[in-house]
């Protein structure tokens, strides 16, 4: 026979309940007992699920209360679930923004300090950062099963600057252009300049960029700076080499060099002066002060400043010299000459032939050698001769002939560049001194030399039926 059901136990005139969202407390009076009323478990259970209190409840501590008798106590009998806090978004990089201050590793397993890399470089359409979204978080729930809206964490929007576009969806910045990531602390651009405020040394490594480079301090010693662009160096460059591919150099306060400083640019040089160095320029050289000891090739050579002197060294030009004064009263060696850059094409397509025409030559030797042995084994076999033995000397006939060939066209190329080279008996180039062209220059057109035995003061030398003279 089943028990009957257990009668519900009136609990309201001894039971305290205190509710607030997250929490429910209950005391029992003892004078409960007193009226021979003993709560349960159930009616406990029971007693809450008509007072609204649903969810958190917690049954082992209504057994608790009933089995030691916990009156006139307050006791926790459930508590709520707090919502939790979503993440808030976040914005990473893509790249590595700091210095890498990994040097590499040259052929002969010795380190290049000079090749530590900060400069960071992007293409059109290039991840720069990424935004990760914010989380909603979870829902809570009250004593009483009430829903508590979970707090979502706090968006943040992409450091979009210059040249950057956001993607479709918000979660990635994009380079909208090639060239270099700047970050001001807020916003980051894609620049085409690019700007180093400080020297270029071991803490900036090399620098090898697709635009303009803009360097506020020194270049020292040993370190390279390439760019696709012009560079302008607002301080001195020592001992280094500065290449711009497609426009100008310009060194604010002059270079200096040993003989292992080198410049090239495409368009253009401007310094304040330069010394035992390299120049090279398809545009104008200009100097402020003075080049001394330079190895110079230019399409103009001038002054910026009144007074600028050539001194030593030599200077290959493809116009005009315009200085203040060349050489000086010691009497140093100095060299000008004007060149025709069709004529020194030629020369140097003669100096490439010639020692493609000896490289082939030497080739050819070892090949005449096989060639001449193999013979010899052929009318010694006489009858013998087996078609391997045809074949091997067909195959070395063939390389022989082939070389053969090759060496007497570059030997006939050499003859006709030759004969194709002759020095005008005119020419629209000049070479002035605005001051003094002292003793010990020379003047060189297109192999026509002239020694300045004496001080030409304010005079333009020009290259006039074949012979150097004033203008």
């Amino acid at each position: 026979m089943k028990n009957p059901p257990e009668q519900p136990i009136e609990l309201d005139k001894y039971v305290t309940l205190s509710i607030s969202p997250l929490r429910a407390t209950i005391s029992i009076n003892p004078s409960c007992l007193a009226e021979n009323v003993k709560p349960t478990q159930a009616s406990l259970l029971s007693y809450l699920e008509r007072k609204g209190i649903v969810h958190g409840v917690k049954p082992d501590v209504l057994e608790n209360i009933v089995q030691n008798r916990l009156y006139d106590a307050t006791v926790v009998i459930a508590e709520g679930t707090e919502a939790t806090a979503g993440n808030d978004a976040s914005v990473t990089f893509e790249m590595d923004l700091s210095k890498d201050l990994r040097p590499s590793l040259r052929k002969d397993s010795t380190v290049d300090f000079r090749e530590v890399q900060s400069i960071k470089l992007v293409a059109i359409g290039q991840k720069i950062a990424r935004r990760t979204p914010p989380t909603m978080g979870t829902e809570g729930k009250t004593v009483t099963g009430e829903a508590i809206a979970a707090i979502p964490g706090k968006d943040v929007k992409l450091p979009a600057g210059r040249n950057t576009t956001v993607s479709e969806g918000g979660i990635f910045l994009l380079a909208a252009k090639d060239g270099s990531v700047s970050f001001d602390g807020v916003l980051m651009h894609v620049v085409d300049m690019l700007e180093i405020p400080a020297d270029i040394n071991f803490g900036v490594g090399n620098i090898k960029y697709s635009g303009d480079v803009v360097i506020k301090g020194n270049v020292l010693p040993g370190f390279t700076v390439e760019a696709e662009g012009s560079v302008t160096i607002r301080g001195e460059v020592e001992s280094a080499s500065i290449i711009s591919r497609n426009g100008t150099v310009t060194i604010e306060k002059g270079l200096i060099g040993k003989g292992d400083a080198s410049v090239y640019g495409k368009k253009g040089i401007y310094l304040a002066f330069a010394q035992e160095a390299i120049l090279v320029t398809d545009g104008q050289l200009t100097v402020d002060k003075y080049f001394l000891n330079c190895d110079i090739t230019c399409e103009a050579l001038l002054e910026g400043q009144p007074g600028a002197s050539l001194l030593g060294g030599q200077a290959k030009v493809y116009s005009r010299v315009d200085l203040g004064s060349i050489g000086n009263e010691k009497g140093i060696k100095t060299l000008v000459s004007i060149i025709d850059t069709e004529e020194e094409a030629k020369k140097k397509k003669i100096v490439e032939l010639t020692a493609l025409e000896k490289d082939l030559a030497r080739q050819l030797e070892p090949v005449r050698t096989q060639l001449s042995s193999k013979a010899s084994i052929f009318k010694s076999a006489g009858d013998l001769v087996t078609e391997r033995h045809k074949a091997e000397l067909k195959k070395w006939l063939d390389t022989y002939n082939e070389m053969a060939t090759k060496l007497k066209y570059v030997q006939a190329s050499i003859v006709e560049a030759r004969r194709s080279m002759g020095a005008p008996k005119n020419h629209d180039g000049y070479i002035t001194g605005q001051k003094t062209i002292f003793p010990g220059t020379e003047i060189t057109y297109f192999g026509i030399s002239a020694a300045i035995k004496v001080p030409l003061q304010g005079k333009k030398l020009i290259l006039k039926n074949g012979v150097i003279t004033e203008g």
